[in-house]
């Protein structure tokens, strides 16, 4: 719901992305961590788990830009 009145906000993307992460849905995390990256570069804790996600995937070049 909080996404839908502030989609441009990075703190509900970040919020959605943990609830999925307590799910065990990493792929559905996915997104949500790169949306609050883009609007929040300096959002260490999102960035460690994007690069985390990337590393899980094989996607090793992309997970140590990410680091």
């Amino acid at each position: 719901m909080a996404l839908k009145i502030n989609p441009n906000s990075a703190e509900c993307h970040f919020n959605v992305a943990h609830a999925f992460m307590d799910k065990g849905s990493k792929m559905e995390a996915l997104p949500h961590f790169q949306e609050v990256v883009k609007l929040d570069t300096n959002n260490v804790e999102a960035l460690f788990e994007l690069a985390e996600i990337y590393n899980e995937q094989g996607k090793t070049n992309k997970a140590k830009e990410t680091y």
